[in-house]
C-alpha cells in the first residue's frame, strides 16, 4: 500500500467515467450503492474524479481517494482506491492499492504529454479481470472515458 506523503491539488486530477455496464449493474441491484472517501468525489455525468497528489508535472502521476461498490448484500465488493500510474517491464499501467498491495488493473498506450489521456484507452490486466470478478475479458477496455486534466468541482 503506498502512503500520500504529498497534498492533494484542488485544481488536478483524474477524472474517470467507470465502465457504465458495471455501474448501471451495482446500482441496479437492490442496495446497490457506491461509497466514496479519501477525497475522491462524484462530477456530473457520473465521472468519479481523484485528486492528483503528485507533481502536476510528473511523468507518471499518482491521485489519492477511493469509490467502493456494493451490490448484493456486500457478496460483490470492488474498491478504487488511490490510482496512480507507473511503468511495469516498458509499459504504462494503471494500479490501485488492494489491502496491502497495489495491483495493476489496466495498462495503457504511452502517455505523451502527462496532462492528457485523450486517445488513450486503459484495457483490463488479468489482475483487473479478477477485481470485476471476471464479468470482463483481459484487454477489454476499462472505461468509457477517463482524462488527467483540471477537473473542475
Amino acid at each position: 500500500m503506498r502512503t500520500a506523503n504529498a497534498r492533494p491539488s484542488s485544481s488536478l486530477g483524474l477524472r474517470w467515467r467507470i465502465k457504465d455496464t458495471f455501474v448501471g449493474y451495482v446500482l441496479g441491484n437492490a442496495g446497490g450503492r457506491y461509497r466514496l472517501g479519501g477525497g475522491a468525489s462524484l462530477l456530473p455525468e457520473r465521472y468519479f474524479a481523484f485528486p492528483l497528489i503528485s507533481s502536476p508535472d510528473a511523468a507518471l502521476p499518482r491521485f489519492t481517494g477511493s469509490v467502493a461498490f456494493l451490490a448484493h448484500g456486500g457478496m460483490l465488493q470492488v474498491a478504487i482506491v488511490n490510482p496512480a500510474l507507473s511503468e511495469q517491464d516498458g509499459t504504462t499501467v494503471l494500479t490501485i492499492d488492494a489491502g496491502e498491495e497495489v495491483i495493476s488493473i489496466a495498462t495503457i498506450d504511452a502517455l505523451g504529454a502527462p496532462t492528457s489521456w485523450a486517445g488513450r484507452i486503459p484495457r483490463l490486466t488479468q489482475s483487473g479481470r479478477e477485481l470485476f470478478g471476471d464479468a470482463y475479458d483481459v484487454g477489454e477496455p476499462l472505461v468509457q472515458q477517463c482524462s488527467l486534466e483540471h477537473a473542475q468541482r
